[in-house]
């Protein structure tokens, strides 16, 4: 179902989460949604009550004064890929979702007079969860990135980052990088597009691989006769000049790009971001209370200040989880890039994700539908004539 018509004044902005089941899809939408309630507010009806399995797609809404702007948020939580399930019919069901939106788009805009109240539900975005217990991208993860990708800005997140260690976080984040953007290649928001001029350096590129493979295979030869570590070495060397992800995120100098380009490397350089989300009460969903220390807003920075869930206010009460040993503060970036990812959502790259979903993914999907519908037309016409021509001999 689309979302509830909001104030004409406020920005939409609409962000979908999808994922394997059990990752911590919904525990993530009540903690993001729990950051910007404002506060003393009611709590969301939707995000009350013990987390349960999500059985169909739902959106939560919310309306709320963000950096001086006001802005109408939809999260669209959606059901789980289930393991050793066929994952074909839920992630045909989240792409027609999609393109229903795209098509109410369409619809308004082929109308003579235009609904003035007409609320834009084009998903913006899409935060794909990764279990935290995969160190790698499984088959399932690339068939679901790979066709999320021609429809959406998809954002790759690991959950439950808690059940990582440093070491851990420090391998499996920049793997799953060179997987997306050097072996498979998939367009996840933030994936650079070749210009025309790059595309026939591709081009021309070509030719010289070509005569460099025969020095290439006297070079592997060469390799396998040098002992396993040097062999390994050798290679590595050679995928290091290969990499995409390495010559965008460590190789470039960003004092020397546009403040667009440089919000890009950074939120790459960090991807995909790893969270954590409150621990809830087992009874009503509503994430338990921890006080936290008073004078701890006094101390945070300026940085850390605007991104905690209520600015300025004197609530020391923690967002977070409780261990015997230790309290995790969602929202801390020392221990989770939660509020850093919702910088990047609603300030930093929001106006990008917007204009991506506008200008590419709508304007792409526009033109098959319009293609399609005239090819139809056509196919009809010819059809009708071929039928009267058949009509005709009888």
């Amino acid at each position: 179902m689309p979302p509830k018509s909001r104030k004409k004044n406020a920005t939409p902005l609409n962000i979908m989460v999808t994922g394997f089941s059990g990752v911590g899809k919904t525990a993530f939408v009540r903690t993001f949604c729990e950051t910007l309630n404002e506060q003393d507010a009611d709590p969301i009806p939707e995000l009350t009550g013990p987390l349960s399995r999500t059985e169909k797609p739902y959106p939560v809404s919310l309306d709320f004064d963000y950096e001086g702007e006001r802005i109408a948020l939809t999260v669209i939580d959606t059901p789980g890929f289930q393991v050793n399930t066929p994952i074909e019919k839920s992630l045909q069901e989240i792409t027609e979702y999609i393109e229903q939106q795209f098509d109410l788009a369409i619809g308004e805009e082929l109308k003579v007079k235009r609904n003035p109240k007409a609320v834009d539900t084009r998903v913006h975005a899409c935060l794909y969860f990764l279990d935290a217990n995969d160190r790698s991208l499984g088959a399932n993860d690339l068939a679901i990135l790979k066709r999320l990708s021609t429809r959406v800005n998809v954002i790759p997140v690991i959950s439950k980052g808690d059940t990582l260690t440093i070491a851990q976080k420090a391998v499996i984040q920049p793997t799953i990088m060179h997987e997306i953007f050097d072996r498979y290649k998939i367009p996840i928001f933030g994936y650079p597009d070749l210009d025309e001029e790059e595309e026939f350096e591709v081009l021309d590129s070509v030719q010289e691989e070509d005569e460099e493979e025969e020095e290439q295979e006297e070079a592997d030869t060469e390799d396998q006769n040098l002992p396993n570590g040097q062999e390994e070495k050798s290679q590595n060397a050679v995928d290091q000049q290969s990499s995409l992800y390495d010559e965008i995120c460590n190789e470039t100098d960003v004092d020397t790009l546009d403040e667009e380009t440089r919000g890009l490397v950074e939120y790459l350089r960090k991807s995909p971001y790893v969270l954590i989300s409150y621990e809830e009460d087992p009874s009503t969903g509503r994430p338990i209370v921890i006080k936290g220390d008073p004078y701890r807003q006094q101390q945070m920075d300026e940085e850390q200040m605007a991104m905690s869930p209520q600015p300025g206010s004197l609530n020391t009460n923690i967002i977070g989880r409780q261990y015997p040993w230790a309290t995790l503060d969602c929202l801390n970036p020392q221990f989770s890039d939660f509020s850093i990812l919702k910088t990047l959502l609603l300030s930093t790259h929001r106006k990008l994700l917007i204009t991506e979903t506008i200008e590419r993914f709508y304007e792409g999907y526009r033109t098959e539908r319009l293609l399609l519908r005239k090819a139809n037309k056509t196919m009809s016409v010819v059809m009708g004539k071929k039928i009267l021509e058949e009509l005709h001999h009888i």
